[in-house]
């Protein structure tokens, strides 16, 4: 009997708790594969975050990154090389027959492999990766480095929106590729609390709030939005930051601070829909601090979108794109003057509420997505 074809993917992250991942691994289960995940060791419970999916997962530690007493330019050579020795023994041992890598920190491991073995490569590109936030130069170098050393090898690549596309198709190289939105799965007929964070926060029925989700980092305005509700001049406003990162602290310390903000733990990835729903809008006001941002779709626009939320975002290209498509919200100059101002709408009611159109918002939904990936698998499995 002929043994299935067996899928790995490959990611830095924890997958229990990168949605992304976890939505394309669930759209593969629906067909007869095998397939398996390399990661992070998992922060969250393993069999809540990975309920009803049918794969291995194989979380991998790098213990020499704990090695502290090591001077930090030899603990990073140590740990780089930890971490690439076991990934690439990860893929000798399950000897997969296509490879998803999931962003380019793992597609030295996929591209190495390849060179070994008869294998389909598909690049997961999360992001574009050599324009990203939080990176230095040379780290932005490296990635563009690496992405076109390995670029002959990748078969298919996938990302995350029609510039980030061309982007890549003009600057690197012709691939075949798909766009995929990272749009929320939708439970029907899950429990919901309308009221959830109002009664959390003893938030009165007759305030409007306001929810960021994502990681708090810089680039990402929350100084800005704290900065704005620091004035005391919008008591009718709420803002609830869900996450963690970086500036964990800044928004706790102002959660403590201002009556009108709060912090909300992360919850998992399927938990976040329903959380929105307990809100009146959504923030989505990007920084212009990398190529990256500035061309992305932040997965927080769908989130935000498909619980019906009206969304204060970016003026951004794609970011506009969507908000005109979907009619689902406001795009807006993210400058701390027209911040503040378009807050002082919202404060005095001087705004008018936009109808989102549910069947154009249709075509951003998981399910479409997944069909796009399905159809990539399929093409690639008629080579086996």
């Amino acid at each position: 009997m002929k043994r299935k074809i067996r899928v790995l993917h490959l990611t830095h992250t924890d997958i229990t708790v990168d949605s992304r991942i976890l939505k394309t691994i669930g759209a593969l289960s629906e067909m007869d594969l095998d397939i398996f995940g390399v990661g992070r060791i998992s922060r969250f419970d393993k069999n809540d975050c990975l309920r009803d999916l049918d794969f291995s997962y194989h979380p991998i530690g790098v213990r020499s990154s704990a090695y502290k007493f090591i001077p930090k330019v030899i603990l990073k050579s140590v740990t780089f090389f930890e971490f690439y020795f076991k990934y690439i023994s990860m893929c000798f041992r399950l000897k997969p027959d296509i490879i998803h890598a999931h962003d380019v920190i793992v597609l030295p491991v996929a591209t190495f492999y390849k060179c070994f073995a008869n294998v389909k490569l598909i690049y997961d590109s999360h992001e574009l990766s050599s324009n990203k936030n939080g990176n230095s130069k040379l780290h932005n170098r490296i990635s563009f480095f690496v992405e076109k050393l390995c670029w002959s090898r990748i078969n298919n690549l996938i990302v995350v929106s029609h510039s980030i596309n061309q982007w890549y198709q003009k600057n690197i190289g012709n691939r075949d590729s798909i766009v995929t939105f990272n749009s929320p799965m939708i439970e029907m007929g899950q429990p919901e609390n309308k009221k959830y964070l109002r009664q959390k926060f003893l938030i009165p029925e007759e305030k409007k709030i306001l929810i960021y989700v994502g990681k708090f980092i810089k680039g990402r305005g929350i100084e800005q939005l704290i900065n704005a509700f620091s004035k005391n001049e919008l008591s009718n406003l709420h803002v609830v930051f869900l996450g963690d990162g970086h500036l964990q602290k800044f928004v706790v310390d102002a959660s403590v601070e201002l009556k009108n903000v709060h912090h909300h733990a992360p919850v998992p990835h399927y938990e976040v829909v329903k959380m929105c729903r307990s809100a009146d809008f959504g923030l989505c006001l990007l920084e212009n601090v990398s190529l990256s941002d500035y061309l992305s779709l932040p997965n927080k626009l769908f989130e935000y979108a498909f619980s019906g939320l009206p969304i204060i975002a970016s003026n951004f290209p794609e970011i506009t794109l969507f908000l005109k498509d979907t009619n689902s919200g406001f795009a807006i100059s993210n400058d701390f003057n027209s911040v503040q101002e378009f807050l002082q709408n919202l404060e005095s009611n001087n705004y008018q509420l936009p109808m989102i159109s549910v069947n154009r918002l249709q075509h951003y939904s998981w399910n479409q997505q997944a069909h796009k990936i399905k159809r990539l698998y399929y093409k690639l499995l008629e080579a086996f």
